[in-house]
This record gives C-alpha cells, sequence and structure tokens, in this order.
C-alpha cells in the first residue's frame, strides 16, 4: 500500500510538474521577450526526454517567434523539420526551405548554411551548386556563428565541384 500511495504521489507530482513547466514557458513567451521565449522553449526542451516534450505547443511557440521575425526560432523549425530524431514531427522539406529561408534573410547563419546544404543535396530544392556556394559564401564571411566551420569546408568542397563542371 506504501509503494501505491508513493507511485501515486510521484505521478500526480510529475503531472503538476509537467502542466506547470508548460504554463510557465507560455507565459515567457507571452510577453514579447523574444530571446527570453527562446531561451525558455531551448530549456524546456533539455529538460524533458523527446517523449516528454509538448512538441505542438514547442512548434506554436517557435512558429510565433519567426512571424515575429525571430530568426534564432526559424532556424530552430527549420531543423526540426529536418531531424527525424523527432518521431512526433514528419520530415519536411519545403517547411524546412521556407523557415530556414527567413532566417537567413534575417541574418541567421546557421540557417544560411543549412540552406546551402538543401541546395548541395537537392533537398527539397533542385541540386544548384552555384546557389549553395552563394550560400555558404554568405554563412562564411559573417564569422559570427557555429556554422561558419562548417559552411567554409562546405564552401570550398562545392567550389570544387563547381570547378569540375
Amino acid at each position: 500500500m506504501r509503494k501505491m500511495i508513493i507511485l501515486f504521489f510521484t505521478i500526480c507530482t510529475l503531472h503538476i510538474f509537467g502542466n506547470n513547466e508548460n504554463n510557465i514557458l507560455e507565459k515567457n513567451c507571452n510577453n514579447k521577450n523574444y530571446q527570453g521565449c527562446y531561451d525558455a522553449i531551448r530549456n524546456y526542451r533539455l529538460n524533458n526526454s523527446h517523449t516528454g516534450t509538448d512538441w505542438e505547443l514547442v512548434q506554436k511557440l517557435y512558429i510565433d517567434l519567426c512571424d515575429s521575425a525571430f530568426a534564432e526560432a526559424c532556424m530552430a523549425l527549420g531543423n526540426l523539420y529536418t531531424i527525424n530524431s523527432i518521431s512526433e514531427i514528419k520530415t519536411d522539406f519545403e517547411k524546412s526551405a521556407k523557415y530556414n529561408t527567413k532566417g537567413c534573410k534575417l541574418g541567421n547563419m546557421i540557417a544560411c548554411n543549412n540552406l546551402a546544404v538543401m541546395y548541395r543535396y537537392g533537398q527539397y530544392y533542385k541540386k544548384d551548386y552555384k546557389k549553395a556556394l552563394e550560400l555558404f559564401t554568405i554563412a562564411c564571411n559573417k564569422k559570427d556563428h557555429s556554422a561558419v566551420l562548417k559552411a567554409c569546408s562546405s564552401k570550398e568542397k562545392t567550389h570544387a565541384l563547381i570547378s569540375e563542371m
């Protein structure tokens, strides 16, 4: 009986914590503090397993942030639609392209790098090494994001592919 009471208490606590965490997340995102909202979403995702994450809420909040011209959220959305490890979200290269394009136009170099990769490998877009090179160059020249090293390396490889044509 004691074990059942402890189990019941634990389940109730987890349920309350989960709902409370969602409420805190939504509260952080309703005050137009875009960076605070983005950070809260990231913390929420880190603190939950993939199965414990409310992916509909995460998508909704990222879409709201992206619609408010917060570039990092557009890039994060683009990534959500290309990462196959999240079974609750189907791979959708059209959505990935849409959000990475917006993120890149808003100045997120990771989104530019992601978009370049899509052009280079023909994911959603027809293979276009020149467009990929253009986007890799933008990301490489910015020199302020983690995408830079990858973009610069990819830029050289893509340049070599164009030279061989």
